[in-house]
């Protein structure tokens, strides 16, 4: 079991990192170097940054991909898969939501319309416990005369 392990190839986790602000902007820029670099890039670029590890450190690569690339078109997907997902928690929420403020109004209505609730026992006549030692007669009958 073990061996069986140690022979399998490890595999590395994809992991989304966002890239640090100072790697995006080693430099202030204003917004006219902005503009420049705007137009500088090509129009079916797109920018991405590589992070390469070297042992602990940590390297970012800029470069430009083709947006019909396989890998824009992948960050696409994925982006669009995340936003419809996002979507569909949102309307199961909303959804969820207003099925209990429709349980609660209909609870509401319920009570206001269901009618007072009367103590019907209260006109009923109470027994009353006879007083006295019981009739032996009227329990057991007449008394018979051998």
């Amino acid at each position: 079991n073990i061996q069986e392990r140690m022979r399998e190839p490890v595999k590395a986790g994809n992991v989304d990192i966002s890239v640090p602000v100072v790697v995006k902007s080693n430099v202030k820029k204003t917004y006219e170097q902005l503009q420049e670099t705007t137009n500088k890039n090509e129009p079916g670029k797109i920018g991405f940054v590589l992070m390469v590890r070297k042992g602990n450190k940590q390297q970012y690569k800029q470069f430009e991909a083709d947006i019909d690339s396989e890998l824009a078109q992948n960050l696409r997907d994925q982006e669009l898969a995340q936003k419809e997902e996002k979507e569909k928690v949102k309307r199961l929420t909303l959804n969820i939501t207003e099925r209990f403020e429709e349980e609660d109004y209909q609870e509401m209505m319920q009570q206001q319309n269901r009618p007072v609730t009367q103590n019907l026992n209260r006109e009923r006549k109470k027994y009353q416990h006879p007083k006295g030692a019981p009739d032996a007669d009227l329990i057991f009958g007449p008394k018979r005369v051998r």
